[in-house]
């Protein structure tokens, strides 16, 4: 008897690996999500004078607002590198969620690759260090968006740059 592999089983084993993939991912993005639930709660915490500089507590809205985009960055289809963005509080009474994802921030022209998104109770505004600009959104859909198209084009310019080295 001969083993050979038919292209069936070729075809089944290509799906069994795509499926092994896409399980990982869908757990590695939950349980980023479950962390940055777990700093949203811990934002809610904080009182007066958080940081030592007089610093407000943080809204319902800003908590709900952060929520709502981080769900919607969990949930956007093709949204990849999702493990690079991090939670931090400021002291304005907004929070900021950024990326510069390690090992992409040394170019040659020492451009730094960076992003953040500053979560106020009425609005959203994006910088974007690597192209330098700034603005501001009302729809978390918007923002999601914009940061969606950023992190591969600026990790595929990276890579570009880097094979020129």
């Amino acid at each position: 008897m001969v083993d050979v592999m038919t292209p069936f089983h070729w075809a089944l084993l290509l799906a069994y690996v795509i499926l092994a993939l896409w399980v990982n991912m869908v757990r590695r993005m939950d349980k980023w999500l479950t962390t940055m639930n777990h700093r949203i709660d811990e934002y809610r915490k904080l009182e007066q004078d958080w940081n030592g500089y007089d610093a407000p507590p943080f809204s319902d809205k800003v908590l709900s607002r952060t929520f709502d985009l981080v769900f919607a960055m969990r949930y956007s289809s093709n949204f990849c590198w999702f493990e690079e963005w991090e939670l931090s509080p400021t002291g304005r009474g907004s929070i900021q969620i950024e990326c510069s994802p390690d090992g992409f921030n040394i170019f040659k022209d020492k451009k730094k690759m960076y992003m953040e998104v500053e979560i106020y109770e009425d609005k959203y505004v994006i910088y974007c260090e690597d192209e330098n600009w700034e603005k501001e959104f009302k729809s978390v859909d918007d923002v999601v968006e914009v940061m969606r198209r950023w992190t591969p084009k600026s990790i595929f310019k990276y890579a570009r740059l880097r094979s020129l080295w």
